[in-house]
């Protein structure tokens, strides 16, 4: 009979990964920024309610008392932890937008602040119980401490032990230390254990799906906007931009290149692609790929803020670059057909309208013989 192993156990190993495995920075990060604003959470309300049991001990037994060995130390810690809590919480206030610079020292401060929490519960509930009164306090850090903020699964099993471990050689010391009492401690632990380990492996989850899912957003985005062939804007971008040109001053471009079939027609499509992507090269150099649009097959658009002289340099120079284009060491001679209007849009139905007027433009070129561009003004 073959007995497996279950850490090899393939349905076993996700979850096992998910608990032991070494997380992303972006998850660290996300994990540390949900225990900084819970931690704060928490030294806000400990200050305020560990400064109300000081001022209600001052009220009752005066400022320190030396007459009551019990009631000096529990007033000296509730102040103390009341301190520690407020420098605890502008600290993680001042760092909460620098997390990512330095995960490590933000883990260990709250790692630091959450054991001082339960050492503080540890002793006044130590105390409490030296004058047979409730022990409720330990009972509320440790759920502050194991059941509020995400811990790893390694830390959170050494951190349990060392409370134990404190736990004892604390009541021991202090003669209180009873059997019924330390099984009760040991099994609200163990119960904060499970619920701590089930938020991490949620958290953890949850971050790493969001993370997935964020990814795959932008993938979609960029498939969705970006022509798969030249990598520059599509039709869907051009529709997106569409309200960004109100109110600006633009020239608007159409372009084609001259006899396209004849590069499908005499080389193959592969040449006629790599022409269709040296031209978008050739546009996205000149006027910037942001401006640069793919309409279809061989037709391009740009819309663009260079006007007048300006653009028609920049005209020229993709057509004169355009002629060098190589082919296997062959040169194509690409020539371009190109038609410019230089125009106010003041309204966002307006660029539909200049658009059919630059392809007019355009199409006048290609009546008088292609490999040309004209660049009409029709800013009043």
């Amino acid at each position: 009979m073959n007995i497996t192993n279950p850490m090899n156990d393939p349905k076993k190993k996700p979850l096992i990964d998910s608990l032991l495995g070494e997380k992303d920075e972006s998850i660290k990060y996300n994990i540390a920024k949900q225990n900084n604003y819970l931690t704060r959470v928490i030294a806000f309300i400990t200050c305020f309610v560990e400064i109300g049991f000081t001022l209600w001990f001052f009220s009752q037994y005066g400022v320190f008392p030396t007459y009551d060995r019990h009631v000096f130390v529990t007033e000296v810690m509730c102040l103390s932890i009341s301190i520690i809590s407020v420098f605890a919480f502008i600290f993680l206030k001042v760092v909460f937008n620098k997390i990512q610079n330095n995960i490590w020292l933000h883990n260990e401060v709250i790692a630091i602040y959450m054991f001082i929490l339960v050492l503080f519960g540890i002793l006044l509930s130590a105390i409490y119980k030296q004058r047979d009164e409730n022990t409720f306090v330990l009972v509320l850090f440790l759920i502050c401490s194991f059941g509020v903020v995400i811990i790893r699964p390694v830390r959170l099993f050494l951190s349990s032990a060392l409370v134990l471990v404190v736990y004892i050689l604390t009541y021991w010391n202090f003669g209180v230390l009873r059997i019924s009492h330390s099984l009760n401690i040991i099994e609200i632990i163990f119960y904060l254990n499970i619920i701590a380990l089930v938020r991490y492996y949620t958290t953890c989850g949850f971050l790493d799906t969001t993370q997935k899912l964020s990814g795959y957003s932008a993938v979609l985005e960029r498939l969705s906007f970006t022509d798969e062939l030249t990598a520059i804007n599509n039709r869907n971008a051009l529709r997106k931009n569409w309200e960004s040109f109100n109110g600006r001053i633009l020239s608007v471009i159409v372009l084609d290149i001259d006899d396209f079939k004849h590069y499908n027609d005499t080389y193959g499509h592969l040449t006629g692609d790599k022409v269709i992507k040296e031209v978008a090269s050739l546009m996205s150099h000149e006027f910037g790929a942001d401006d640069c649009y793919r309409m279809g097959g061989d037709e391009f658009m740009i819309i663009t803020e260079y006007v007048d002289e300006e653009a028609e340099a920049r005209i020229r120079d993709v057509m004169e670059q355009a002629k060098n284009i190589v082919d296997e060491g062959e040169l194509m001679g690409v020539t371009l057909s190109v038609g410019a209007i230089k125009v106010h849009c003041k309204n966002a139905g307006d660029l539909r309208e200049y658009m059919k007027r630059a392809d007019v433009v355009l199409y006048d070129v290609k009546e008088n013989g292609k490999n040309n561009y004209r660049y009409v003004n029709l800013v009043d």
